[in-house]
């Protein structure tokens, strides 16, 4: 089974880009921007999928993934991979008809196939989904993966950072302003009393 990116209708990695490098075209899908990709791999900390993947053969690291052939369909032309497939595993279209799709490959055959549509519910919903008759766990699939979006779990943490750094700032800079009161306190003190002494 082909562990691409599933397209969050909601995406964490797109919430966590420090620098908006990772973000959502028009008609839902997952794209990275080089050109603006740090290498930071928040986006591989986000996403429950264990989808992104890091560069680490290149001189310059960025973030790479599926990108669903988004060049192939501003072309009028569906994924690399839903032309290929011969056997119709792979299929592409709006999402509603593909969950009817799924819906109905998994009525027609109940013995052969898992009762589970794989990325209908999972982290709010996907806009790739599987169907298996092998069990997803092992096919290597996460599946401790929260219904609800996983914005509603990135968020509340990232909006906490800027006031985290603030507060660490805060402290770390009232410490070096004693240390260095101190010090000086302790300079003049010896300056003082070294005066007194060459006074008598």
């Amino acid at each position: 089974m082909p562990k691409l990116c599933n397209h969050c209708a909601k995406s964490p990695c797109v919430q966590v880009c420090p620098v908006g490098a990772t973000f959502e075209s028009p008609d839902g899908v997952v794209l990275v921007d080089k050109d603006r990709c740090l290498g930071c791999r928040y986006c591989q900390l986000a996403c429950p999928f264990l989808v992104p993947r890091f560069e680490w053969d290149k001189a310059i690291p960025k973030i790479t993934k599926c990108t669903m052939c988004a060049d192939r369909q501003a072309a009028g032309e569906i994924p690399a991979c839903a032309k290929a497939c011969s056997t119709g595993a792979i299929t592409f279209g709006d999402r509603e008809a593909l969950v009817h799709e799924a819906q109905h490959r998994i009525a027609a055959e109940p013995s052969k196939y898992i009762h589970h549509i794989y990325g209908l519910n999972e982290a709010g919903g996907t806009c790739v989904l599987h169907i298996s008759s092998v069990p997803f766990e092992k096919l290597g699939y996460v599946l401790r993966v929260p219904r609800s979006p996983m914005v509603a779990h990135t968020e509340p943490a990232m909006k906490a950072i800027p006031m985290v750094m603030l507060g660490l700032a805060a402290v770390l800079g009232t410490g070096y302003a004693l240390r260095t009161r101190r010090n000086r306190t302790g300079e003049h003190a010896e300056s003082s009393g070294s005066g007194e002494r060459s006074g008598r």
